[in-house]
């Protein structure tokens, strides 16, 4: 079951399969922890992505940095994940720490 910790540099790590079945969930835990915290980096280490919602989940939570004023980062995307970013385009949108 994917989950996402607070590691110990302080790092939101998101962890496991995403897919359409769980992203809701994550973005939700995701968007509770950006709210407590004036700037979050998000480490995409040990993701696997299973479709889209990946990236979908990625833009929502940028979204919802931007509307309530947050920083976000994402760092070590894997691969797969970020030639899907490049070929759509939002290498600009999304902010990619590498």
């Amino acid at each position: 079951m994917p989950e996402i910790i607070v590691n110990k540099d302080n790092m939101i790590q998101v962890n496991g399969a995403l897919n359409f079945a769980v992203a809701t969930k994550l973005c939700r835990e995701g968007v509770r922890l950006i709210a407590k915290n004036k700037r979050s980096v998000f480490d995409l280490t040990n993701i696997q992505t299973e479709d889209s919602s990946g990236l979908a989940l990625l833009v929502a939570w940028v979204k919802y940095a931007h509307k309530v004023n947050k920083e976000i980062y994402f760092v070590n995307i894997p691969g797969q994940l970020l030639a899907i970013i490049n070929l759509c385009g939002l290498d600009e949108l999304l902010p990619i720490k590498k």
